[in-house]
Formats: C-alpha cells, structure tokens, sequence
C-alpha cells in the first residue's frame, strides 16, 4: 500500500499536482475546523465498516500536511 501511495505521489509531482495540505498553504490550524466541518456535513462514520471517525480523520489530516 505504501508502495502505492509513493507512486501516486510520484506521479502528481511530475504532474505538478499538490499531494501535501501544506502546498495548498495550509497548516495545522485549519485541522479543527476541517474536523467541525465534517462532523457538520454528517461525514463522520463513512468507509466500508464506517471507520473514519474524527480521531482517525485527524491523524489523517494531520499526516497529509
């Protein structure tokens, strides 16, 4: 999987495409907000097994910075 997520990357930066929050000038401040937002717009729960609950979604966030 991690091989994957790399060659994705790889890809998007020969594209010139962002994969990182922090290319789009964004930090760890607008974490709380994007985590209100979803829990707003009833996205919290989703996946298959409705796994992606705010704790998960903010190490998610947190990671893709």
């Amino acid at each position: 999987m991690d091989d994957a997520i790399a060659a994705t990357a790889e890809l998007f930066g020969r594209l010139g495409l962002a994969t990182r929050l922090s290319e789009h000038g964004l930090d760890a401040e607008v974490v709380p907000e994007v985590l209100a937002q979803l829990q707003r717009h009833g996205l919290v729960g989703a996946g298959d097994q409705s796994e992606l609950d705010l704790d998960l979604c903010e190490r998610v966030l947190l990671r893709a910075l």
